[in-house]
């Protein structure tokens, strides 16, 4: 499937409500509001890109991860220190950060990588003044992958970050929204929750 970069090249869908939706999540993001997003995965597939190119035009920086592929903390922790490494190096690791081996199985900490992984893409935006911007894809998928603990501990790494803003999006409205607007979730006014227009 190739992705729909049409959106720039004709100025006469400018009031289209869906440009319209990319230029107010860009805005939004860069002005330091994370924003959730419910539409399906045939939509991401279409505004996703668009708004990492928008991103980019304006100088942020963007790390991409879909929830969905991790089947465990550790591969999800993974895949965003991955991604965040590719916008530029990566610091080294804080002092406030010991990875040390699990004295059982020889492997780091769960939590303490979770942690890192959290932290890198701070640290990547803080090094150069930067905005950085986090696209968690199928951000529901984390309630498999560690439950209400899991997002506990996200919420409160999340929220102590300056540089960066979150792009929470879910192709599964029903369990997107609650995480969002329900008081006693987790990620309760965490971000601004947007529709995708309807026709």
């Amino acid at each position: 499937m190739t992705h729909d970069t049409s959106f720039h090249h004709e100025p006469s869908r400018i009031n289209d409500p869906v440009n319209q939706l990319i230029a107010e999540i860009t805005q939004r993001l860069m002005d330091g509001h994370s924003v959730s997003l419910c539409a399906s995965a045939e939509c991401q597939v279409r505004i996703i890109p668009e708004i990492v190119r928008q991103l980019h035009m304006r100088g942020a920086y963007v790390t991409r991860v879909d929830v969905s592929a991790a089947d465990s903390v550790d591969e999800f922790s993974s895949a965003l220190i991955q991604s965040a490494s590719e916008t530029r190096s990566v610091p080294s690791v804080p002092e406030s950060v010991h990875l040390e081996p699990h004295p059982e199985d020889g492997l780091v900490d769960p939590i303490e990588l979770l942690e890192y992984a959290v932290m890198v893409p701070e640290f990547v935006a803080e090094q150069d003044e930067r905005r950085m911007v986090v696209v968690l894809e199928e951000l529901h998928e984390l309630e498999r992958l560690g439950g209400d603990e899991l997002l506990k501990r996200l919420r409160a790494w999340f929220q102590r970050h300056v540089y960066t803003t979150y792009l929470l999006v879910s192709s599964q409205a029903d369990r997107m929204k609650p995480l969002i607007s329900q008081r006693q979730q987790a990620f309760y006014r965490f971000a601004v929750m947007l529709e995708w227009p309807h026709r």
